[in-house]
């Protein structure tokens, strides 16, 4: 386990990030994170009910597309009511409202620098 100011360039360059590590404090990596109110419905409002997301079936591995007002209808489902279990592996939200709330940390920001 790290601390976040210890994750840098620096370290980067000396170990060439070979394993997953764990941070516990994301103070100082210059990321920014929405808070922990922000819920699903937030998420919508800032993509649009009508964006398309790409959907994976947990138990068959099928990937499947949704807007997204039918996955926030499928994610306000409690789990019983759920048929299938849904995994949303990433979301594309550049040029989206979603983008004055979340910001990669600086280190993948300036990863040219690296390569």
């Amino acid at each position: 386990m790290y601390h976040s100011l210890e994750f840098n360039i620096s370290y980067i360059q000396r170990t060439g990030f070979p394993n997953p590590i764990i941070i516990k404090q994301h103070r100082g990596l210059g990321l920014r994170v929405p808070t922990s109110q922000f819920t699903i419905h937030d998420v919508r409002a800032c993509i649009g009910s009508q964006r398309i997301i790409d959907v994976v079936n947990v138990d068959t591995q099928e990937s499947l597309q949704m807007t997204m007002k039918s996955w926030t209808d499928y994610y306000d489902q409690s789990s019983e009511k759920r048929s299938k279990l849904l995994n949303v592996i990433s979301l594309e939200f550049s040029h989206t409202a979603l983008e004055k709330y979340v910001e990669s940390p600086s280190i993948v920001r300036n990863s040219s620098i690296l390569f």
